[in-house]
């Protein structure tokens, strides 16, 4: 449970990262 958390929160992060270089782009 707590990998798969912690999968799924890496994703989120990383899909907020790539949001975050396109408003910077």
């Amino acid at each position: 449970m707590l990998t798969f958390r912690n999968a799924n929160f890496d994703k989120h992060i990383k899909q907020k990262a790539r949001i975050i270089m396109q408003c910077h782009l």
